[in-house]
């Protein structure tokens, strides 16, 4: 990397390339050019698991869960915090989106479908997985108690949910 300190966004990007976190670790690295979107943090916050908000409790900001959690460090979001938090990641980390694709045939030659999903990582996942459901095999099946049928999907949708956020976070 080629820095040019008289250029800020150089510098940026060098801290992005390499890193600036002193264990080393990417995620933890600060993206000085991202802000928060509040509407995004309170819904994280609302979908949290009990155990995490007994240590994040409900009555902290939003500035000092970000620092609490991590997520902000000297004034600036981490990667992670701008992958979680801002309302377009992109604009940060421009590889920040999920592409999701089915092949109309069996092979790479047909045609297919395609779907960007982008926006903070919880949504992101959130339209991978309806991608998913919307083009794999359903079938219906009646329910003894209801007039409705339950939709089965050809693969288990909580395990799709899991292979999404294991696969967007390692």
């Amino acid at each position: 990397v080629i820095s040019d300190r008289n250029n800020p966004q150089s510098e940026i990007l060098e801290k992005l390339e390499l890193g600036d976190s002193k264990d080393g670790n990417y995620l933890d690295s600060l993206a000085p050019a991202s802000r928060h979107d509040v509407d995004v943090v309170q819904r994280y916050r609302s979908l949290m698991r009990d155990d995490a908000r007994l240590t994040l409790s409900a009555d902290l900001s939003d500035e000092e869960f970000l620092v609490r959690a991590g997520y902000r460090r000297s004034g600036n979001l981490t990667i992670a915090g701008a992958l979680l938090f801002s309302r377009k990641p992109l604009d940060v980390i421009p590889s920040a989106l999920i592409r999701c694709s089915k092949y109309d045939g069996d092979n790479k030659a047909t045609g297919r479908t395609w779907r960007n999903c982008d926006g903070p990582l919880i949504d992101q996942i959130i339209q991978a997985r309806d991608f998913i459901a919307e083009t794999i095999g359903k079938r219906e099946s009646p329910v003894d108690s209801s007039m409705q049928s339950i939709t089965s999907y050809e693969y288990p949708m909580v395990c799709v949910r899991e292979i999404l956020a294991n696969a967007v976070c390692h």
